[in-house]
């Protein structure tokens, strides 16, 4: 009987040392090598511990590329400017069934000055890259990400490390194809000098159980490109803890529509907790801790142009204290602005000296949202302020 795929993943491997003449020292140039044990039509490649210098590896469909755990190393050599691994370029590209785990990826940016990944894939389809380090990939102008997947449908990234990039720690994108059915799973990402994770107009999603933590800028996002329906939609981010990133611990931009925030933590981020903004639509925040966070704890903030408000979102039972930690008299415990319809404010917690105001809708353009059953107590100079328009408020606490 002919083997399947995960028999034959599983059954037939190689060892790049013994098998194909590998040196791992650090200095030899293995790529060559390391290639040859790519394309040798084998189910899957063992790498032992080592450091491999590569100028970039090309790894095909049903391949199981894999090592013992941080010390086996896959470095780009100096000077060479190239993703350390891909599945080949975007016009050619379109791999299934690839497994890559238990690697270290080092992109080396103190010796290479462009634009590459680290891990880099166009077009795949049912993949994984599980429990891998992924550090130090330079971005000068674009790229820079430590792992960088596009147009790909039912790629899973677990327990992985993405740190000291350039770019994003862990990526997925729409440039004209699909993200779909994809997740990030039991990752930390972190140092990254653009945001920790990023999903860009992906379908049904996830990030889970994640942490992500001092960016250059967000810590979690979803993103969109601002025309309705190019956002991201029906994505969920759960159990994740977001914190001391320079602007938003967790955020929905552009277009983003019918996603989920659940039982995350965001805190010590130097803008909002969490966020939605520019027009997104019909979006959950629920049961999540927020806090001591620079801005609002929690945003819905509409485009500067007038009419591109955030409509139909809700916002409930989460516990919000402690945000403006500047102490600056400015920004508030959950804030409405610019032109908000029909939105959700129920169950929440909103308590702190700092925060300037418990709930506060801003703007006469944001109308009838509703503020029920929230509990908002001990906040610096009001509990609730309702500068909207037919706003419908309702039983809630306020001392």
């Amino acid at each position: 009987m002919p083997q399947t795929v995960k028999e034959y993943i599983l059954n037939e491997w190689v060892n790049i040392v013994n098998d194909f003449g590998c040196v791992g020292d650090g200095t030899t140039d293995d790529t060559t090598s390391f290639q040859a044990a790519l394309d040798s039509g084998n189910g899957a490649v063992y790498v032992p511990d080592g450091t491999y210098i590569v100028t970039g590896l090309t790894i095909p469909s049903t391949t199981r590329l894999f090592g013992n755990g941080k010390a086996s190393i896959i470095k780009l050599k100096d000077s060479t400017n190239a993703s350390v691994i891909s599945n080949g370029t975007q016009a050619g590209a379109g791999n299934v069934d690839i497994i890559i785990e238990k690697l270290s990826i080092d992109g080396n940016k103190a010796n290479n000055a462009g634009d590459y990944f680290g891990m880099d894939f166009h077009t795949v389809v049912n993949s994984v890259i599980n429990n891998c380090w992924t550090y130090n990939c330079n971005r000068s102008s674009v790229k820079g990400e430590g792992i960088y997947i596009t147009n790909s449908t039912g790629v899973k990234v677990k327990k992985c490390f993405s740190y000291d990039n350039g770019g994003v720690g862990i990526k997925f994108t729409n440039t004209g194809g699909a993200v779909f059915d994809s997740s990030v799973e039991d990752c930390n990402s972190y140092d990254n000098d653009n945001d920790n994770i990023l999903f860009w107009r992906a379908l049904h999603c996830s990030i889970i159980n994640s942490n992500a933590y001092n960016s250059g800028t967000d810590g979690i996002s979803l993103k969109g490109n601002g025309t309705l329906g190019q956002g991201c939609q029906y994505c969920v981010i759960i159990g994740c803890r977001s914190h001391d990133n320079a602007e938003d611990g967790i955020v929905f931009s552009s277009t983003c529509d019918y996603n989920l925030m659940n039982n995350n933590t965001s805190y010590n981020n130097g803008e909002d907790g969490l966020n939605i903004y520019n027009q997104g639509r019909y979006n959950t925040i629920n049961g999540n801790i927020v806090y001591n966070n620079g801005h609002h704890g929690i945003s819905l903030l509409g485009h500067t142009d007038g009419g591109k408000g955030c409509d139909w979102n809700v916002v409930a039972d989460n516990i919000v204290h402690d945000n403006d930690s500047g102490d600056t008299d400015t920004y508030n415990g959950i804030q409405i602005n610019r032109d908000c319809l029909r939105n959700v404010v129920s169950g929440n917690i909103c308590t702190g000296a700092t925060q300037s105001t418990g709930i506060k809708i801003v703007d006469v353009g944001s109308t009838n949202n509703k503020l029920h059953g929230n509990m908002v107590v001990g906040n610096k100079n009001f509990q609730i302020t309702d500068g909207g328009t037919t706003t419908k408020s309702s039983d809630n606490t306020v001392t």
